[in-house]
């Protein structure tokens, strides 16, 4: 009787250990599950953390850049409009070239202190000489008459006051030289009302668009581009349209995003497999200071209605992308060494169970 009773002692005691292991088990392996739930998401948050942070600073870098360009237009706009103003300019334009001397001063020394305008050109529309005042590449000033094709006469003659026809970046038509240039024009007129000529400043964007060149780092490339994918600024000079005839275009280079960013995307950032894409849309002919160009209304405030750049940074995701995995790697270490301890953890508290148990078992028997 005695033998009968320890046997069930044993037996009772041996299913409160059983369920004690099993117990132990559910919550080793309960708890592996939530130590690997919570890795993968630490990995997916710290990887989406760097790429935040890794767009943001390609983003305020890439905006340095933007706010330093689009500051031009409507500094320039306001030039011309001032010096269209000028008693000197109106009374060569309506009262004869009494007045040469005076202008070649003036102009000079404004020349002189604004390095980003290459020239100023006053035209007159009764078929006169006009007179254009120029700075050279060895930084001297010289003076000249101006002739222009009718084409560009037309397009600023049909301003109103104080309105400024401003070009798209284009081969000078004033001069041969074959650079590229920006046009801001304004038609003069006299105290009653009369269109005598128009005053055209000519702008050199060899300033920024060397400041578009140089921005570029390692595995990072930047573009100035135009609406249809020329390029206007590529450290690869070979590249830009002006040397080129567009045989090299950033839609065929960067066909899988071109679309969209020259479409006016409502985006600032593409991320693709190996490359990150920041841009933004420079359009000269906007600005708050009531600059317009002609494009068949005197108001240009649809950024669609008018012609604009795309200024573009490519940066190769392979830094990114080493960080990510590296990120990954870590945290895979971690939760494979957690694993390991857990496992052997078990093993050992099995280890003890299974000699606990046959002893149990063998003084039972």
């Amino acid at each position: 009787m005695a033998r009968y009773s320890l046997k069930n002692k044993s037996d009772r005691w041996l299913r409160i250990q059983n369920f004690k292991f099993y117990l132990f088990f559910v919550l080793l392996i309960a708890l592996l599950a939530i130590l690997a739930s919570q890795v993968f998401g630490d990995i997916q948050q710290e990887q989406e953390s760097y790429v935040s942070l890794s767009n943001d600073a390609l983003d305020e870098r890439m905006s340095s850049l933007y706010n330093e360009l689009n500051n031009l237009p409507s500094g320039a706009g306001n030039d011309v409009l001032f010096l269209s103003s000028l008693v000197d300019v109106k009374d060569f334009i309506f009262n004869g070239s009494s007045k040469e001397e005076e202008i070649d001063q003036d102009f000079s020394e404004f020349l002189n202190q604004n390095t980003a305008y290459k020239r100023l050109t006053i035209a007159k529309i009764d078929n006169q000489p006009g007179l254009n005042i120029e700075r050279q590449i060895d930084g001297k000033i010289i003076l000249s008459q101006s002739s222009l094709s009718e084409d560009f006469i037309s397009k600023a003659i049909n301003l109103q006051k104080n309105k400024v026809y401003i070009s798209d970046l284009q081969k000078d038509v004033i001069s041969d030289s074959g650079s590229l240039v920006l046009y801001y024009a304004t038609p003069i007129f006299n105290d009653a009302g009369e269109l005598g000529g128009i005053l055209i400043l000519t702008v050199d964007p060899s300033y920024f668009l060397d400041d578009v060149r140089n921005f570029s780092r390692p595995g990072e490339q930047v573009f100035l581009v135009n609406e249809l994918g020329s390029y206007l600024a590529n450290s690869d000079v070979n590249k830009e349209y002006i040397n080129t005839e567009d045989k090299f275009n950033f839609k065929t280079d960067f066909s899988e995003v071109s679309d969209e960013i020259l479409s006016i995307s409502d985006k600032r950032i593409i991320e693709t497999k190996d490359s990150i894409f920041v841009f933004r849309y420079i359009q000269p002919t906007l600005s708050k200071f009531n600059i317009y160009k002609i494009n068949g209304s005197s108001d240009a405030k649809d950024i669609k209605d008018s012609f604009y750049w795309v200024l573009v940074s490519v940066s190769d995701r392979q830094d990114v992308n080493v960080i990510l995995k590296t990120i990954k790697q870590q945290r895979f270490i971690f939760l494979l060494l957690m694993i390991t301890i857990t496992i052997f953890i078990g093993l050992v508290v099995y280890s003890m169970y299974w000699r606990l148990t046959n002893k149990i078992k063998s003084q039972g028997a």
